[in-house]
Parts: structure tokens; sequence; C-alpha cells
């Protein structure tokens, strides 16, 4: 109707500014049934005089006016039905949330069980690729903060777990070396990767259902620990993983189809066995193998180890109890291997003296009462 109306105006020879510019044509399709009031009437008042003038014109002119108010008509009709689709879901939506809802938080937990942490923080990070089996890092899940509680302070140069009360469950203190075995164009390569004191720690408390975890990452880097408790009440490490990167520049050289995530974990790991109240100690190194498949590609050295999993107090180290190995001189590693031919020879000669003593002892009081008596006869 806009450009039949234009038209006619400008047949006329009347200038067009007074008809609807392109902002009023945005206007109408903003407002369609306000401004079709308004053309409406500017119809009546300043076009139907001048059609009367040309009567041919005026005909064409109400059969089209007549087919664009119609299509007008249908338009509304059809914005007013999108209007009422439209508030339908947003009328209907808190029941739907509702509804929802269950669904949504059942689904988290499975959601939450590739990362718990137990609101961790030293200092770390993880990247690595699809495991053959259950990666240890796979299974951190994050517990959120029950409390506002400040959090518990770790001990200096330790990396920890901490629960949802924000206490600490977990604490780590080691030295770590990283020996990685990797393919390039010259052959086989080796680098080497040290866990910094700074690395961000994170991982899980342990529960009755639960086994702790931690991971200490850094840059592309992750090293997971895994735990588990032993029909002994006592506990043990039971896995360790290494995830790292070879498009790293410490990997240089290496071939294209080994640049990418890595992950190398152990096999069939039982180590450090400890007490569920005490804390593992060992200045000695460990040597760990971490494997790809069958193939050994990495070797971990720990040493300077303390580690407590269970029944953290007061965010300290337990009483310790020690490996069975000692360092002398910072260079040599000796068994620490607890000798008891000494104080079982040392027993049993005490114990023979003894009862010599007891048995002459015994013999000299019998025989003075034997004496005594023969005396009193005479």
């Amino acid at each position: 109707m806009y450009l039949l109306v234009t038209g006619y105006a400008v047949e006329k020879g009347e200038e067009s500014t007074d008809l609807p510019l392109e902002k009023e044509k945005e206007q109408l399709e903003e407002n369609p049934e306000e401004k079709l009031k308004d053309y409406v009437d500017y119809v009546d008042k300043e076009i139907k005089p001048q059609m009367e003038e040309d009567s041919t014109f005026k005909q064409e002119l109400e059969k089209e006016m007549k087919v664009a108010i119609t299509e007008a008509t249908d338009i509304l009709k059809n914005l007013e039905d999108t209007d009422k689709e439209e508030t339908k879901p947003s009328e209907e939506s808190p029941a739907n949330e509702k509804t929802k809802e269950p669904s949504k938080e059942a689904a988290t937990p499975a959601e939450e069980q590739k990362s718990e942490e137990s609101t961790s923080g030293s200092k770390s990070t993880s990247s690595e690729e699809k495991p053959e089996t259950t990666s240890a890092a796979s299974m951190l899940v994050t517990d959120k903060d029950e409390t506002n509680a400040e959090k518990e302070e770790a001990p200096k140069d330790t990396f920890a777990v901490w629960s949802s009360k924000r206490k600490i469950c977990l604490l780590a203190k080691f030295h770590a070396v990283f020996s990685i075995i990797y393919s390039s164009n010259g052959g086989e390569q080796k680098s080497e990767i040290t866990v910094p004191k700074n690395g961000y720690s994170k991982g899980k408390c342990g529960s009755s259902t639960k086994s702790p975890l931690l991971q200490v990452s850094w840059q592309k880097y992750a090293f997971t620990m895994m735990f588990n408790k032993t029909e002994e009440d006592n506990w043990v490490v039971t896995s360790m993983e290494l995830t790292y990167d070879t498009s790293e520049p410490l990997f240089d050289g290496a071939t294209n189809d080994f640049t990418g995530k890595k992950t190398a974990r152990s096999k069939d790991l039982s180590l450090f066995e400890t007490p569920l109240k005490k804390s593992y100690y060992c200045p000695a190194e460990e040597r760990v193998l971490l494997y790809t498949g069958n193939k050994q590609v990495v070797t971990a050295r720990i040493k300077e180890l303390q580690l407590q999993p269970y029944e953290v107090e007061d965010g300290q180290f337990s009483s310790v109890h020690r490996c069975n190995k000692v360092i002398i001189d910072g260079l040599e590693e000796t068994p620490f291997v607890q000798d008891e031919t000494v104080p079982l020879a040392v027993g049993c000669t005490l114990a023979l003296i003894t009862l010599f003593i007891l048995v002459g002892f015994s013999v000299h009081r019998a025989y003075h009462a034997a004496k005594v008596d023969y005396n009193s006869m005479e």
C-alpha cells in the first residue's frame, strides 16, 4: 500500500516528502497496526480528494488498496499467533525447569567423575591421550565447598588435597624426576622432566567408597598417584601415572607419529605400605616403571618422599613409618635392615646368667640349711 500511495503522489507531480520515509517503513514493521491506521487516515484526507479527479486511477487504486489491507490484516493475525506461541513456553518454563532439575542433578555426579578435586590447591595441569584402561586422572571429581570456613594451610613445599570443608585430607612431599623415551628422526631419545615445588595439586579425599587420589600438574605435564586400603588396615600406592606432550621443545626432533599428548602408567603397583594413621617417609630413591601399552617408556625416580593419604590431622603429617633404606654421605644407598642377631644373643646370655645365679643360690641355701640341722642334733 505504501508503494501505491507513493506512486499516485508522484504521478500527480506532488513531492513525496509528506509520504512515509524509510525510517517510517521500519516503524511500520515494528508497529504495523498503529501505522496502518495512520496510512488509512492519510489516504482519506489527502489521496482520495485527488483521486476524484481521475476516476480510472481511482478504481485501480481502490482494488490495490483492498488487496493491501487484506494482506496487512493477515500479517497482523500471524504476528498475534506468533506472540501467543512465544508466551506459552515462558509461562510453562517454571514447571519445565522443575521437571528437568532431577535429570540435571542426576547427570552431575557422572560428569564429575572426571575431575574429585577436593578443593585442592598448591599449583598443576593435566593432559592425556585415551587410555587403554581407566585412567587415575580421569577419576578426579571436584567437591563443592560446604562451608565458608578459612582454608587450612598446608606445610611448606607440600602438595595437598582439601575436603569440601576446606580441611586437608591428603599430604605429600617428594622430589620426582621422570626419564622419558621418545622416537625421533635419529632413533630413540631420552628427555628428563622434574616436578616443580610450585606445581598445582588437586585430587580427592579417601572415604569408605572412594580411594584417595593426588595429581600434581605444571605446564603440559601431570603426575598422578592413587592410593587404597589393604585388609590389614594399612594403605599403599596402587597406581602412578604421567601425562606429557611431546610437542613441547623438550622433545626435540620427535617424529610426527609420536607428537602429541601421551600417557604412561604403572602396572600391578603396590608400594609404601603404611599403617592408616601414619605417614610414610623415605629419603632414598625409589624407581617406578611406567608403560604405554606394553612398552616401558618412562622411569620415575622419587626420593625424599613423605606421604599420608588418610587421617591427616591439623594439616600436618602424622608420626612416621620409615622405609628400610638410608643414604650415606648423600650418595650411597644402603639397606636399612634391623639385625636381630645381636639383641637375641644378648638376651639369651642374660637369661643363662640369671639361670646359673638362681641355681647356684638354691644349691647354696640347701647346703647351708642341711649343715645347720646337723649341728643342732649334736
